[in-house]
């Protein structure tokens, strides 16, 4: 996975349910022109754990405006 990509945007407000963040995160990465295989490996890493597991890595390959 390339660890230099990051997604510009952010999570607060949206809803919290685990399926509505990863497709809130796939929206914003499809939109900002990052490959859909660094997209997947993401999501697929986000959904190996937990609910935390899952904020952790999505904010981990987030950056603010």
């Amino acid at each position: 996975m390339n660890n230099n990509s990051f997604v510009t945007g952010t999570l607060i407000g949206v809803d919290s349910n685990a399926l509505s963040l990863m497709a809130h995160f796939k929206g914003l990465a499809t939109d900002q022109g990052l490959s859909s295989e660094w997209i997947n490996e993401v999501l697929t890493d986000a959904m190996s754990g937990d609910y935390v597991h899952l904020l952790k890595v999505l904010n981990s390959h987030m950056r603010e405006k």
